[in-house]
């Protein structure tokens, strides 16, 4: 990886035309009069990964001591643009009205939303129908090991557990609360290096606003701290219809239980 230096980083955009060299992408931007027609930039992991080929993208740029560093990389809605705007504009508005301790009821249809997976694409709620979704809430950069890391490893171990009975259909979902630092890219290195990353499990991100209003809408309190983020947990079933199943607040949600429940309405 290159060095980045001090200076501040640069608002960028365009689109992605290669992606041949490895954690390098080739980029036509925007603004063809200041960055030139093309240029290479080198990018995470994750972001390298998934490569936004032909796709348009924007982040922050940083000299380094051997070229450009891309950071901080989201992919746009594509096709999807005006009805990502629409649904998400309709979830923010229902939040804003919305008491902070009056999440969701069992028995009531998720919200729409339209947020991003670990492959930078395009994810509505209504790609959930068909599937029995078990979700909780994380960031990846928290390491209080009874928080994020304890809900992660529930997750895993219910995956364990619900593919030894042979259990169809199931997902499980990582929606993070702290997309001005999980981008996709982020996701995607995070699914990887705790081996999650396979079909069965999705994590999800998006823009702030919507994030938040998510979090509303399922209970979960998020307050930024020092160096860290300060939050509660909620771990939730999600029927095929798309409706809440089951809500189980707190860090502490028990693995054999939300097996059984899974079982049940599966």
């Amino acid at each position: 990886m290159i060095v980045i230096g001090t200076a501040s980083a640069v608002p960028f955009s365009g689109t992605v035309v290669d992606t041949g060299a490895a954690s390098v992408l080739t980029v036509k931007p925007d603004d063809g009069t200041v960055f030139g027609e093309e240029m290479r930039v080198e990018v995470s992991a994750g972001d390298a990964k998934i490569g936004y080929l032909n796709e348009w993208v924007r982040g922050n740029l940083l000299e380094g001591n051997n070229g450009w560093y891309l950071d901080s990389i989201w992919p746009g809605y594509g096709k999807n643009e005006a009805q990502a705007e629409v649904l998400n504009r309709k979830l923010c508005a229902a939040a804003a009205h919305k008491n902070l301790g009056m999440p969701i009821k069992e028995g009531e249809i998720i919200p729409d939303f339209a947020l991003f997976n670990q492959k930078g694409e395009v994810v509505f709620a209504k790609d959930l129908r068909g599937k029995t979704v078990v979700m909780t809430f994380v960031f990846s950069r928290c390491a209080t090991p009874t928080m994020c890391p304890s809900n992660l490893a529930r997750m895993m171990r219910m995956h364990r557990e619900v593919n030894t009975m042979g259990l169809k259909d199931v997902l499980f979902v990582l929606m993070s609360f702290d997309p001005d630092y999980d981008t996709p890219g982020v996701l995607n290195a995070y699914a990887k290096s705790h081996r999650i990353d396979n079909d069965d499990f999705m994590l999800l991100t998006g823009d702030r606003p919507v994030i938040d209003a998510l979090m509303k809408e399922f209970g979960v309190f998020v307050v930024p701290a020092e160096g860290t983020i300060s939050h509660t947990s909620v771990a939730v079933i999600v029927n095929k219809q798309g409706a809440l199943a089951h809500r189980k607040a707190g860090f502490r949600w028990n693995v054999r239980d939300f097996v059984d429940r899974v079982k049940l309405i599966n």
